[in-house]
């Protein structure tokens, strides 16, 4: 085990050349060149606060109707924001500065404070003390999406991964009884306990004595900002570790809060400085999937597929149809990314695919392709089996720009589409470079909108690799290995317990193991 970098230095002592994270070897010789590809010129202010002088040009999100505002230079103007009612998802969705977004999550939590009638502080038993240094930790995974949702879909393999590798998983479920699927059946089959802690049926504090009369040494925050997160029990500090992870990935700006839970690409080592949390680096990688494909079934299909398909616009048959597009949201790209994926579309000869949502607005898209000579062929909400059958018949992914995919990405490397995405500043736009590294498909991360271009052209071009044999190497690497994932968190939250009793506070800015 090792602690990087050194305890922190006071703020009268000269701060000493920080140590990197530690880097899996699989890693190493990649992150110079996604550095290259996101590298921001940035200048000190007065008061030693960063601001990032080279941020992506706001422009409108297509789907929601949005008009972004822009100065001369073409830089979102945050100085008219106000930050003292905005969600800090939002903020990430309008592509705000890392500073901005920090700023946003401290004053949602004051609000959440303000709201907040008591507080209290709760501490461990020696009994479940004893506990850790026998190798026994507890985890307490707090979330509203124990069900057939991304966040689900992910943590599902991993707690079965962790009862199995001696971690005691409890999960604790903020959504009510209405959401329940198969998917929760599964969590409380697996699961060491599922607790119900609904605010319409556990108040806060009597969910706080739940957690921390349970003995839960690390609690696991799965929603962050996002819909069904339930601060109310976080600000009670029911445990003596507390970690976010997933469901909101970035600063939430909470000190509340320990440690934002990621990997180098997703928390490159310059971005702490717009962290309220300490960073906590996972060395294999951001997010581990499980993948659903059987390759025998999908080797059988695209034979098929290419001996009975005609290629699109009266091509010759026995060719396969390429299609070209996207399966993200429409809120997450914005109109330079739906123009891309047209250009392709149309100098490829191909279909343009998109997926749209019962509440996605159309007018956007639709005016911003109108020049262009190409249709699109929209895609509604499917069962995952169906979902997962036409994304194999998808021949290149364009990945959503300032907020990239998650499954949807993880889905489409497992089904052997290649996938081009592009680097930005906030984690959320660089999750897709993490995954593309992770799986050896780093050739799909590209600088520019014009660099998206020439790669998807040229993998349109030159698709004669069979799918099922990009999808098996694929599925072979760090991102579709649940267990080996787990294996490191296990390492990690047993560190974090260690930290806490020895300093009874974390000291540590950065924390890794090899």
């Amino acid at each position: 085990l090792a602690l990087l970098p050194p305890p922190l230095p006071s703020a009268s002592s000269p701060s000493p050349p920080s140590s990197p994270p530690f880097t899996p070897t699989w890693m190493r010789g990649k992150l110079d060149e996604v550095e290259k590809l996101s590298r921001r010129r940035c200048c000190v202010v007065d008061g030693g606060d960063v601001e990032v002088m080279m941020r992506s040009r706001r422009v409108e999100r297509v789907g929601d109707g949005g008009e972004g505002r822009e100065d001369e230079s073409g830089r979102t103007d945050e100085s008219t924001t106000s930050f003292s009612l905005l969600n800090p998802s939002i903020a990430v969705e309008m592509g705000l500065s890392p500073t901005s977004v920090l700023e946003v999550g401290r004053e949602a939590w004051k609000r959440e404070k303000t709201r907040q009638a008591e507080t209290t502080i709760f501490s461990l038993s020696p009994l479940h003390v004893e506990g850790v240094k026998a190798g026994k930790v507890r985890v307490g995974l707090l979330s509203s999406d124990f069900r057939l949702h991304p966040v689900g879909v992910i943590m599902l393999p991993k707690v079965v991964e962790m009862v199995r590798q001696g971690l005691d998983a409890h999960c604790y479920c903020t959504a009510g009884s209405a959401t329940f699927d198969d998917f929760t059946s599964e969590f409380r089959h697996h699961c060491a306990r599922f607790y119900s802690v609904s605010p319409s049926t556990t108040s806060a504090k009597k969910a706080a004595e739940m957690i921390n009369v349970a003995g839960v040494h690390v609690l696991i925050d799965l929603n962050g900002w996002s819909e069904g997160a339930r601060w109310d029990v976080i600000n009670m500090r029911p445990s003596p570790v507390i970690v976010s992870y997933l469901g909101f990935v970035g600063t939430t700006g909470s000190p509340s809060v320990d440690y934002a839970l990621g990997d180098a690409v997703v928390f490159p080592p310059d971005y702490a400085q717009h962290m309220s949390e300490h960073i906590v680096y996972h060395p294999s990688v951001h997010v581990a999937h499980p993948h659903f494909f059987d390759m025998n079934a999908m080797k059988r299909d695209c034979t098929e597929h290419a001996e009975v398909a005609p290629s699109h616009r009266g091509g010759e048959k026995g060719r396969e149809e390429v299609k070209v597009g996207s399966y993200n949201r429409l809120n997450k790209h914005s109109r330079r990314r739906i123009e891309t994926i047209a250009h392709i579309a149309t100098n490829t000869n191909a279909k343009m695919v998109m997926y749209r949502h019962p509440v996605d607005c159309l007018s956007s898209v639709n005016a911003t392709v109108s020049h262009l000579n190409v249709s699109i062929e929209w895609e509604r909400k499917a069962e995952r089996e169906q979902h997962l059958a036409r994304l194999r018949h998808l021949t290149v992914m364009i990945d959503a720009d300032e907020y990239n995919g998650g499954c949807t990405t993880a889905d489409a490397l497992a089904a052997g589409v290649p996938v081009i995405t592009t680097n930005g500043e906030l984690p959320t736009s660089r999750m897709g470079s993490a995954y593309l590294l992770s799986a050896g498909m780093e050739a799909g991360i590209s600088r520019d909108e014009e660099g998206v271009r020439e790669r998807a052209t040229g993998m349109v071009a030159d698709r004669g690799k069979k799918r099922e044999e990009r999808a098996a190497d694929v599925c072979a690497t760090p991102l579709f290995d649940p267990s080996a994932w787990v294996q490191y968190l296990a390492r990690l939250l047993r560190l974090l317990v260690d930290i806490e009793q020895q300093t009874g506070s974390n000291k540590y800015n950065v924390v890794g193991v090899k």
